[in-house]
């Protein structure tokens, strides 16, 4: 069996709690993968795996990636960092929360190489002791 020479670049998705017509999924906006294809890489999606993997487990998948893509999406919710709710927040699903923080940690402590983009950049800050601006037009007009 051949292997492929392209690195393989792990995507993490979208968690979508089921609704009223259809049940629960996992998204990612096709710009990510086809960027990472079109950058020579060989794109995989990885799901919100949640608490219940642990982190042996995790490692061992991420020690088969070359680099790991932390996507754009909704916001954190500023209460799990002590600030004050804001009108404005629309915080990500509790299982991408839980799942991207694990993650997140282990890329950090693993040194995994990482591009993140939007809310992977404010969870990359996060989890390297930053804090976050809740609503900008207000805290920095």
């Amino acid at each position: 069996m051949a292997h492929s020479t392209r690195p393989l670049i792990g995507i993490n998705g979208d968690f979508i709690a089921a609704g009223k017509h259809a049940g629960s999924y996992v998204r990612v906006h096709a710009g990510y993968f086809e960027a990472v294809l079109a950058a020579g890489g060989l794109p995989l999606i990885l799901p919100p795996l949640c608490k219940d993997v642990k982190n042996v487990e995790l490692d061992a998948l991420l020690d088969r990636f070359d680099g790991i893509v932390l996507t754009g999406g909704p916001d954190i919710d500023p209460r799990k960092l002590g600030l004050p709710p804001h009108p404005s927040v629309q915080p990500m699903t509790e299982r991408r929360e839980e799942s991207d923080r694990v993650l997140v940690r282990r890329l950090v402590e693993r040194q995994v190489p990482v591009l993140a983009i939007g809310l992977g950049m404010l969870q990359l800050n996060v989890a390297c002791g930053g804090s976050i601006y809740v609503h900008l037009p207000e805290e920095q007009p």
